[in-house]
């Protein structure tokens, strides 16, 4: 019998399921069983090994790192050395997510691919079974299980679009992803869903991201081989406007808004006072169809500039975080000096300003001090979005050449 040789994406795959799996596989991987995590690796690094060899295979190459790891198995107790070794050493001082994201072209968990066969196949019909002479492209699973995965929906995606545009890849604790499993979590009755734990949890929000920057052109690094044709269409259609793909997200957030945890609008909540957010990557490149170009954060921006006009007529600025039981929501800017609660948006579009609306009202409720409310807008905007805040006492402040104009907000002018 000849051995076959174990290449180095084989351990590195294997380092990714020691490191970043526990008694269970890794998170992000949304199986349930080890089997089933070898399984995903299968076709894409079986090297004309049968499904059972490989999975040993794999397995074994996942305890050799196991011992040199802190995790729940025990492992080999033998030293790495040839490919193993510098792996580990490759890898050992890099986050989880890049880790991650190198293992991505090697995983066959897309799960809008259809199944080769389903249950009414040549099988059923007396034709001959060839499954276990060719490589199926499939996750491995069966094809009942795989129809049981909860596919992404268009304005799903489009929201995680948004999010992976303004951020780009982050990790399953950052704020806004957790806000975003939040939304998708509240707009299905999970007693419905294959895995109501799983089920658009942070860690598939991760997931659905790292899917996305691997259909970005002007992002570097290892991403999916092959994405689902919803996700193209998505792509195809916001990738080169980002600020209609905000003002659509926008739009799906006030058509469908999130529940409050509490249930209770008269529920109370923790407010913590914080520092303004700083704007780290102010410009990032946005794919088009005439090529690349620069886009600029500018909600980011927008809360900085006015932040430091308000600076310069002497006025103290912070921002304000409400905790309600495990989740968080944050305004963008509050100027103790004059009492005002801001949030700022992208656009000046109407749908950017209701969502605003809704979001001044909820953080409202936390605030001890009354205070009066704002949005925050590039550009002045059309006169009937002046009568909408007029009416209900909100003030509207924007961006000018010279610094900003406002009405209806103290302070600023």
């Amino acid at each position: 019998m000849v051995r076959k040789k174990r290449p180095e994406e084989l351990y590195l795959a294997a380092y990714f399921l020691a490191r970043c799996g526990k008694e269970q596989p890794p998170a992000q991987l949304n199986v349930d069983s080890w089997n089933e995590a070898y399984d995903l690796f299968w076709s894409k690094l079986n090297n004309g090994r049968t499904r059972t060899e490989f999975k040993n295979t794999l397995k074994n190459a996942r305890d050799e790192f196991d011992f040199h790891l802190e995790n729940e198995r025990t492992g080999w107790d033998r030293p790495l050395g040839g490919v193993r070794l510098k792996v580990f050493n490759e890898w050992k001082s890099r986050p989880d997510i890049e880790l991650f994201q190198s293992v991505l072209p090697w995983l066959n968990n897309e799960f809008e691919i259809e199944p080769v066969r389903s249950p009414n196949s040549a099988v059923s019909s007396g034709a001959p079974d060839n499954s276990q002479t060719r490589p199926i492209e499939t996750t491995g699973v069966t094809a009942q299980s795989h129809q049981n995965r909860d596919l992404w929906s268009e304005d799903e995606l489009i929201l995680a679009l948004d999010l992976y545009v303004r951020h780009g890849l982050i990790d399953e604790d950052h704020l806004e992803v957790r806000n975003l499993s939040d939304i998708l979590r509240s707009r299905r009755d999970l007693s419905t869903v294959s895995d109501r734990t799983r089920f658009r949890n942070p860690n598939a929000i991760k997931l659905k991201l790292a899917n996305l920057a691997s259909a970005d052109p002007a992002y570097s690094g290892k991403g999916m081989t092959r994405g689902s044709r919803l996700e193209k269409k998505v792509w195809d259609s916001f990738g080169g406007n980002p600020d209609l793909l905000h003002e659509v997200a926008g739009a799906l957030r006030v058509t469908n808004p999130i529940q409050d945890r509490t249930g209770s609008p008269g529920s109370s909540g923790i407010r913590q006072i914080v520092e303004v957010e700083r704007i780290h990557t102010p410009e990032f490149e946005v794919f088009t169809p005439g090529g690349v170009r620069i886009a600029k954060r500018r909600e980011q921006k927008l809360v900085k500039d006015l932040e430091d006009h308000l600076h310069g007529r002497g006025h103290k600025t912070s921002a304000h975080n409400y905790q309600i039981e495990s989740h968080v929501l944050r305004c963008d800017l509050f100027d103790d000096t004059a009492n005002v609660l801001y949030e700022a948006k992208g656009t000046s579009h109407r749908f950017q300003v209701r969502m605003a609306i809704g979001q001044l009202m909820d953080y409202q409720r936390f605030e001890p001090s009354d205070p009066h409310l704002a949005i925050l807008l590039p550009y002045e905007p059309n006169p009937h979005i002046f009568d909408l805040c007029g009416d209900l006492k909100i003030g509207i402040a924007w961006k000018i050449v010279d610094g900003f104009d406002a009405v209806g907000v103290p302070g600023v002018e």
